[in-house]
């Protein structure tokens, strides 16, 4: 994610300075979460992920949970994209 970083010129108004630090802490939150994801998926021996726990009335399993934490995160990013090319829009008129 080191790409984000250049969406924004250092000569950027306060405005765009602003959007730049936000999404640079975003971009530093979805770095953490996905490297704690890492850690713990890691952690688990091959065995583990058939293990069943219950959400609500339903029984899942591990990989099921993991496999609904991917999805979910690739719902966000896909977000966070839009956001990014939408704050790139703006900053770029407000250069003119």
């Amino acid at each position: 994610m080191a790409e984000l970083t250049t969406l924004f010129p250092s000569g950027a108004s306060s405005r765009g300075a602003i959007r730049s630090s936000r999404f640079r802490g975003i971009r530093a939150a979805l770095q953490a979460n996905a490297e704690r994801l890492g850690r713990v998926v890691a952690s688990f021996a091959a065995d583990a992920w058939s293990r069943t726990g219950r959400r609500g009335d339903s029984e899942v399993t591990a990989i099921e949970v993991l496999c609904e934490a991917v999805h979910e995160t690739r719902h966000h990013l896909k977000e966070l994209r839009a956001r990014l090319s939408s704050a790139l829009v703006e900053q770029l008129e407000d250069q003119r």
